[in-house]
């Protein structure tokens, strides 16, 4: 599985040529770049039965949706996994709206930094270990 973050280096068609190799075993990616052009354009090329498209960027989710992904891996997921069932199940504006609540307040914990509010709300409800907590071996 491969993990694609970024726009600034593009997926071109040596990529797709490369991702369906016989020999390579990849089974898919995971797409959070938030180029949904880019997205589409590897559901046309590269999606298959045995190489599957995810997607990560929970603001495009819907859209991601639409576009006919195989599955949805975002950060969010693992402070609110029910959210998410119940957007993949439904797909519904409505929880959508509740996700990117819960968004803005991750975001107003840590200002203009999503991923550490994340990090510090994983903390606080002990699914992730803080940087300062040492474990002993």
């Amino acid at each position: 599985m491969l993990h694609y973050t970024t726009s600034q280096a593009p997926l071109t068609p040596d990529y797709h040529d490369f991702a369906l190799q016989d020999d390579l075993r990849l089974i898919g990616i995971k797409v959070s770049s938030g180029d949904l052009t880019q997205l589409q354009q590897l559901i046309e090329s590269v999606r298959s039965p045995s190489f599957h498209i995810y997607y990560g960027r929970e603001r495009d989710m819907l859209e991601a949706f639409r576009m006919g992904i195989d599955g949805i891996v975002p950060g969010t997921g693992n402070l609110c996994p029910e959210l998410f069932v119940q957007l993949w199940d439904k797909k519904e504006a409505s929880t959508m709206a509740r996700i990117n609540e819960i968004k803005k307040s991750l975001e107003a914990n840590c200002p203009g930094n999503y991923l550490e509010g994340l990090k510090k709300a994983l903390e606080n409800q002990h699914l992730l270990l803080s940087q300062l907590t040492q474990v002993d071996p």
